[in-house]
């Protein structure tokens, strides 16, 4: 006598399995992408805490490893692993060159610098503007970090 057994995956039940929060599936998913986001926090680059002369360094924004954050895609089941810093995509994908001038109107930029030109000494110096060179070497640390956790 012979049996058979069908099982049959379509995409309405994938999709309903996906969107049940607390599944199998979801937690899973949950638990994973909470892994992406601890080693992307840990692998994230981090600046030096003091200048070239010494000063500790002030800031305008959370570092990078600190916007780090997990948020449910519930519209499209899943989650979503973001970098919210303004300067996150700069780092992730690279830069081109770009001009950076003072928020506000009238005032000037301050920034400590290894060497001034006129010195060659370590100092401080104070612009208009300044003409950044850009990052172009990507730093892709969200897509390590989820290579990593799915290993």
């Amino acid at each position: 006598m012979a049996s058979q057994i069908t099982v049959t995956l379509n995409q309405v039940g994938l999709n309903a399995l996906l969107r049940e929060p607390g599944g199998g599936v979801d937690l899973y998913l949950s638990r994973t992408a909470q892994l992406v986001a601890r080693i992307a926090r840990a692998g994230a680059p981090v600046g030096p805490t003091v200048n070239p002369i010494g000063e500790r360094r002030r800031r305008t924004e959370p570092r990078l490893k600190d916007t780090i954050i997990v948020v449910p895609n519930r519209g499209k089941g899943g989650y979503e692993i973001r970098a919210t810093a303004s300067y996150a995509a700069a780092v992730h994908q690279g830069s081109k060159p770009h001009v950076i001038k003072p928020r506000r109107p009238n005032t000037l930029l301050r920034f400590a610098v290894a060497k001034k030109r006129e010195t060659g000494q370590p100092g401080l110096v104070f612009a208009k503007k300044v003409n950044h060179p850009g990052h172009p070497e990507p730093n892709p640390f969200l897509l390590r970090a989820l290579q990593e956790a799915l290993r």
